[in-house]
């Protein structure tokens, strides 16, 4: 291709009414198979010579700043908001990628052209929601069908493990790192998602089209720290904060967050994103508004015209040095600014009486202003101690308390109190001392477990070992007056001894934790829990041979907790739908969870090992999102979005969630369908289930 040639090519921008800086198209075009899903970005690269004073200044800034009535963008307006952007009417250069896509939004690997793009019209998210609402409209039709492919794309990603959520109700959605954040009002419309969902694909597109042609590029890299926990975990922590719509635990999620995600970082080696849960993604798509972009799209219009690459491995490697190293001081400078503004106001309130109607955020400036003037009002202690016993006292708060309070005597007793409630949930203690390793720069902590005795469970003992810059730190858990049933808990209570060491807090371990007549196990408590057949065969492998070879769906295991934390009790459920027939089995005992796991696996072999293959299903019954799937349902059709009430009820002696989902039609009418489980997230999603067959 030559470069005085651009193919014509169409497009609609969708941004904040207030935005003119528009670097990205789209247009879906229907083909005979499916459609062309037109992606257009901006040509930057070769409007802004390289090394031009243009391209240098905007090389020191790095990327646009907004701020609160203007923004600082990286080029001069005239070009940012005028030669560059992508105006409704004016024929701008650009680049695109072609993807072809179907009905499922199973896409290809897209052709890439450069072209000439003349905008058709410049919508605001409103507006294009108000054309989605308007049959009449030209647009209506393809800004439909654009939002359901994109709703079908998002789905895809929640599937595939990544960490998204959109709440356009509440304003809440992640971001691309897989952080709750608000949504600005003018943003929270359908059109906001499927923005999102085109540009995510098109950065993860790009990023496998330089992989395979191996062009060297800047790679938008996101890991995850050691203490991160499972990323299903994750995902269901985000899914209940929102559900809940409880601020204070979104909040909080937002802080843990920030604790387990290393910051996401440009360079010319992949390292993979953990958030998407992607091997490899960039940043393409905002080349006006961010360096790294028009970077990339340098280099990819030089490979698709035949020319020279601009840039080198080594001169990826140090511009994204440049630009993570400038990210990370505007975000201490504008971190430090929105502190001093709040330290200033809470301030203040530190001679107030009445700290309860304070979120936890609030309440969090409040404490950090308190520890940092040394001052301990009464009514401030009463406050914390409240939040302690009602367990709302966040992370970050008992850490401010237990790290960063300097007059030792006047905050020591809090600090002990803290400390007796951290015996009821150790995992807590686990958390504090990640955050202060974090903090300070320890030495990441080894772990020396020891089987005690092998009973109907065995026991534990760990002496954990922690090395901070001047001192070494050992726990002195002894074997021989605890019974700790679980490794996992035995490593929880050596870090909580730990901790009371390295806070000087002398505090003996919890009397719960010590050996008692209650934990002699009779020889024929043995005999029975080894007789049954259950316990010594891998039922769950059995069950797995089972099912992939009568062709049914996957076996899905529920689990529930309930006794005191040294001595746990689990329920697991397993369920299995064969032929639109549900069939359960559920085991409650005082074993090691996967124990109980395999009773429930090898219990339902018993119920479903003659039951005939499976009947083939169609698409649509196969699908597991029904939340999804009925949430994207009523949002076509203007409708408000389901709601869900859950009650703890006893069915055939267990104790079960239930769930009614609950819609409300058009015409007032409600539709009611109720559904059961083992905890809520499966009993929600049964009900969604019922609701869906219900409405089609």
């Amino acid at each position: 291709m030559s470069n005085s040639y651009r193919k014509p090519i169409e497009g609609l921008t969708i941004d904040s009414p207030s935005s003119y800086d528009l670097d990205d198209a789209f247009w879906l075009e229907n083909v005979e198979n499916g459609y062309i899903l037109h992606i257009s970005i901006t040509d930057v690269g070769e409007q802004i010579p390289l090394d031009s004073p243009l391209d240098k200044a905007a090389y020191q800034r790095c990327f646009t700043r907004y701020l609160r009535e203007s923004n600082v963008g990286m080029f001069p307006h005239h070009y940012s908001e005028d030669a560059l952007s992508l105006l409704a009417g004016k024929a701008r250069n650009t680049i695109t990628l072609s993807i072809p896509i179907d009905d499922d939004a199973n896409t290809q690997m897209p052709t890439i052209h450069k072209t000439l793009l003349r905008s058709k019209a410049k919508l605001s998210y409103e507006s294009a929601a108000v054309i989605m609402a308007d049959s009449s409209h030209p647009y209506h039709q393809a800004l439909n069908k654009s939002y359901q492919l994109s709703q079908i794309l998002f789905q895809k990603r929640r599937q595939n493990g990544a960490i998204s959520l959109y709440n356009l109700q509440q304003g809440l959605a992640t971001s691309e790192d897989g952080v709750l954040q608000r949504i600005a009002p003018e943003k929270a419309y359908n059109s906001h998602i499927l923005i999102q969902e085109f540009m995510i694909l098109s950065n993860q597109l790009i990023a496998r089209f330089f992989a395979e042609h191996d062009i060297p590029a800047l790679y938008r890299n996101h890991t995850t720290r050691a203490v991160a926990p499972p990323r299903d975990s994750l995902i269901e922590d985000i899914d209940n904060a929102v559900n809940l719509g409880n601020v204070e635990r979104i909040e909080t999620l937002i802080s843990k967050f920030a604790l387990i995600f290393n910051k996401a970082e440009y360079a010319p080696i992949i390292e993979g994103h953990y958030a998407l849960n992607l091997p490899a993604y960039t940043h393409f798509s905002s080349p006006i508004r961010r360096y790294a972009d028009l970077v990339n799209i340098r280099q990819l219009g030089a490979f698709i015209a035949g020319e020279t690459l601009p840039y080198s491995n080594e001169d990826l490697a140090e511009i994204g040095q440049h630009i993570n190293d400038v990210t990370d001081e505007y975000k201490r400078k504008q971190g430090q600014f929105f502190k001093k503004k709040q330290y200033k106001q809470q301030l203040d309130l530190l001679d107030e009486n009445d700290y309860s109607g304070l979120n936890s955020n609030e309440f969090y400036v409040l404490l950090k202003a308190a520890i940092s003037e040394n001052r301990l009002s009464d009514y401030l202690e009463d406050e914390i101690n409240a939040r302690l016993q009602n367990k709302s006292l966040s992370h970050r708060e008992i850490f401010l308390v237990l790290f960063r309070a300097k007059n030792l005597d006047q905050w020591q007793v809090l600090r002990r109190s803290i400390m007796k409630s951290m015996s009821e949930n150790l995992a807590d203690s686990t958390t504090l001392l990640a955050m202060a390793s974090q903090t300070f720069q320890w030495q990441v902590i080894s772990y020396q477990t020891e089987m005690i005795h092998n009973a109907v469970t065995p026991s534990f003992a760990t002496i954990a070992t922690l090395k901070t810059h001047n001192k070494q730190y050992l726990s002195d858990c002894q074997k021989n007056n605890i019974n700790i049933k679980t490794k996992k808990l035995s490593e929880q209570l050596a870090n909580y001894n730990l901790l009371a060491k390295v806070l000087k807090i002398d505090l003996d371990f919890p009397d719960f934790y010590k050996k008692s007549s209650l934990d002699t196990v009779s020889e024929d408590a043995i005999k029975q829990v080894h007789s049954q057949p259950q316990a010594t065969i891998n039922a769950v492998g059995k069950l797995v041979e089972l099912y992939q070879k009568k062709g049914w769906e996957n076996v899905q295991y529920h689990y529930k907790e309930k006794g005191e934390s040294h001595r746990p009790i689990f329920q697991v459920e397993a369920s299995i739908t064969i032929n639109g027939q549900e069939y359960l089995a559920c085991v409650e005992k005082s074993a090691a969870k996967k124990t109980v796991k395999q009773f429930a696996a090898a219990q339902l072999i018993e119920t479903i090992k003659h039951l005939p293959k499976s009947k083939k299903k169609s698409a649509e019954q196969t699908t597991e999102n029904f939340i999804g799937l009925l949430n994207n349902y009523m949002q076509i059709r203007r409708q408000d979005l389901p709601y869900y009430e859950f009650d703890l009820v006893e069915r055939s002696g267990i104790e079960q969630f239930q769930c009614s989902c609950i819609v409300v039609k058009k015409d007032k009418t409600t539709l009611n369908t109720v559904a059961y489980g083992i905890n809520k997230k499966f009993a929600k999603k049964s009900a969604a289930k019922l609701m869906w067959e219900k409405l089609h």
